[in-house]
Order: structure tokens, then sequence, then C-alpha cells
């Protein structure tokens, strides 16, 4: 078996382990986005344990695949197409808890990045990701009376 065909069949596995814990997931677009960031901020902790020591240097393959797993549990969630904004309502009171933890997992990939870790435009890339995020959340406050 190639090296490609083992990375994607243990990708492959990862996301049949994910249905057997939670099940068929539907999240909206922004809710798996923080899920996203939340295995990315792992594989980054994991990379800088490798690079730098500690006891996570040994996960960075398990997080790769994890990481690639929820990607592509986004991507069949958009092809089933049963995902709702709803959630996104006002009163569920969580959109500014999903936006710190982007914007805390971009800092962190950020910085990461300045250190010649991932060598991307990491910042960029993370900013256009959550203006869409961040747009949401501002329209989702009470207009502020002057």
């Amino acid at each position: 078996m190639s090296m490609r065909s083992n990375a994607l069949n243990d990708v492959l596995t990862e996301r049949i382990r994910q249905d057997d814990k939670w099940g068929e997931q539907n999240h909206d677009p922004f809710t798996y986005l923080a899920i996203l960031t939340e295995e990315v901020g792992e594989l980054a902790q994991a990379a800088l344990h490798t690079r730098f020591g500690g006891n996570k240097a040994s996960g960075l393959r398990e997080e790769a695949v994890q990481v690639a797993a929820v990607a592509l549990a986004i991507v069949e969630c958009l092809d089933r197409g049963l995902w709702s904004w709803d959630v996104l309502a006002p009163d569920h009171g969580y959109c500014e808890e999903v936006l710190s933890a982007a914007q805390a997992a971009a800092t962190l990939l950020h910085n990461l990045d300045r250190r010649g870790g991932l060598g991307l435009d990491v910042h960029a890339d993370i900013a256009q990701v959550l203006a869409p995020l961040d747009a949401a959340l501002a329209a989702s406050r009470p207009a502020r009376s002057q």
C-alpha cells in the first residue's frame, strides 16, 4: 500500500470512529469552523512539542489525521445539505465563544508561523476565514443606544 493510501485509509478510519462516537453531524459552517480550529490547535501544539519538546510530541501524525477527518466531515455535511443557520440565532449566546476560540487559534498559528514553523501566511488566511464569522457576530448583537 502506498503512503498516500495509508494516509487516506487512516483519515477514513478516523471518520468512521467520529461517526461511531457522535453519529451523523450536520453542523452549520461556523460550528464546524470552531471544531476544525480546535483540532488545528491540537495539531499546532503537537508541532510545538515535536520541535521544542513536550508530552504531545508523539501525536503529530494523529492530530494531522484528525484535522483531515474533520475537514472531510465538513465536506460530507455540505454535500448532505441538512445543516441550518438556526443554531446561530442571537439567543443561543455562543457565537462570541466560537469567535474567541477561532481568534485564539489564529493567534497561536500566527505566532508559530512567525517562528518559521509553518511557512504560510496564516494570519491573512485566518483573517479571511474569520471575517464572515465576525460579521455574523456583529449582526447578532443588539444595537447600542447612544
